[in-house]
C-alpha cells in the first residue's frame, strides 16, 4: 500500500489500460464505448485510511484523456475493504455504456 501512496499513477494507469483492452475483444472495438459510466475501485485499506478516492485519481484522469471529457467524464466509487483476495492492494470494475452499432465518435457526419 505504501508504494501506491507514493507512486500510484503507474499502477492506476495499468488497471485502466487492462480494463480498456479487455473491452476490445468482448465488444469488437473501443469505438463502441459511448461513455464511461462508473469506475469502481476496491482499495485494501488499513483502519483510519481515508484516501481511497485519491487512489482512483490517476485512473479517472486517464479515462478522460483516452475518451475525452464528453465520453470519459464519469462518477466513481471507492470502497475500503480491510483485505482483498490474494493480498491485492486494489481491484477494479469499469461500467461502460456500449453502442451496438459502431459510429466513429470523432468524424463528421456524412
Amino acid at each position: 500500500m505504501a508504494r501506491m501512496q507514493r507512486n500510484g499513477d503507474p499502477a492506476r494507469a495499468s488497471v485502466v489500460i487492462t480494463l480498456d483492452l479487455e473491452a476490445d475483444p468482448v465488444h469488437g472495438t473501443l469505438d463502441m464505448i459511448v461513455s464511461v459510466v462508473r469506475p469502481i475501485g476496491h482499495i485494501s485499506a488499513a483502519p483510519g485510511f481515508v484516501e481511497a478516492p485519491r487512489v482512483l485519481d490517476g485512473a479517472s484522469r486517464l479515462l478522460v484523456e483516452l475518451f475525452g471529457e464528453e465520453r470519459g467524464g464519469h462518477a466513481r466509487m471507492a470502497l475500503y475493504p480491510p483485505a482483498l483476495p490474494t493480498h491485492a492492494p486494489l481491484t477494479a470494475e469499469l461500467l461502460l455504456e456500449i453502442d451496438e452499432v459502431v459510429r466513429p465518435h470523432d468524424s463528421a457526419s456524412n
